[in-house]
């Protein structure tokens, strides 16, 4: 997924309803639960930046609104999957810090 105006690309997992709201999901493996948000590392940063570009290239087309809930599910071998939800909110907070990050990396680039 393209993001023309930051100038990033990636690729989503999944954009669909879940529980009737459109939702960004993120699929990821581990050998033992995260447990907690701080144990994602930068998986909700990812989430955050693939949102945006979803955002900012369908806009409201995609589910005619923009997408703003996620879930992480993390699989885990011989257990229930982990699913830790993002609510607008978070998501808002999350992506102004990959702007920063996005920032400081071109940043550090034309140094």
């Amino acid at each position: 997924m393209p993001n023309y105006k930051e100038l990033y690309a990636g690729k989503v997992d999944l954009v669909a309803r879940y529980q009737g709201i459109p939702y960004l999901i993120e699929w990821t493996t581990a050998e033992e639960p995260k447990l907690r948000f701080d144990k994602l590392y930068d998986k909700l940063l990812q989430l955050a930046a693939y949102g945006g570009a979803i955002n900012r290239y369908y806009s409201d087309r995609l589910f005619n609104c923009k997408i703003n809930h996620a879930l992480i599910v993390v699989a885990l071998p011989g257990e229930e999957a982990e699913i830790f939800e993002f609510d607008r909110a978070r998501l808002i907070h999350v992506w102004h810090q990959w702007l920063n990050r996005l920032n400081f990396f071109f940043s550090a680039v034309a140094a």
